[in-house]
């Protein structure tokens, strides 16, 4: 299920840019977690990464796709956002397609 995606403007280096949110699930097994993480950290290239809310990898400095456990369902959750809507919306599906390869 695709979620709808979210546009907003953020406040930073970026002078008022406008970026876009896209966010989709996929039910999954609890243990997969560890494995999909470590195969998405290595797949998906980026200039820098967060694991502070699962991960979440930044293409560059407008872009990024979090890849991420729930914590109360068996649902393996993927989000991207970046400037430039097509992009955004490109990386979402390259990530859920990943995820689902290894479900």
């Amino acid at each position: 299920m695709l979620w709808p995606e979210k546009y907003f403007d953020r406040k930073s280096h970026f002078d008022s840019a406008k970026f876009y949110i896209f966010k989709d699930k996929v039910s999954y097994k609890w243990e997969l977690k560890e494995k999909i993480l470590a195969e998405a950290e290595k797949e998906f290239n980026g200039i820098r990464k967060d694991e502070t809310d699962g991960l979440k990898i930044w293409i560059d400095e407008a872009t990024w796709i979090l890849f991420r456990s729930s914590m109360n369902a068996p649902e393996f959750r993927v989000f991207s956002e970046s400037d430039e809507k097509e992009k955004a919306s490109k990386l979402l599906e390259k990530g859920m397609n990943f995820v689902k390869k290894w479900i």
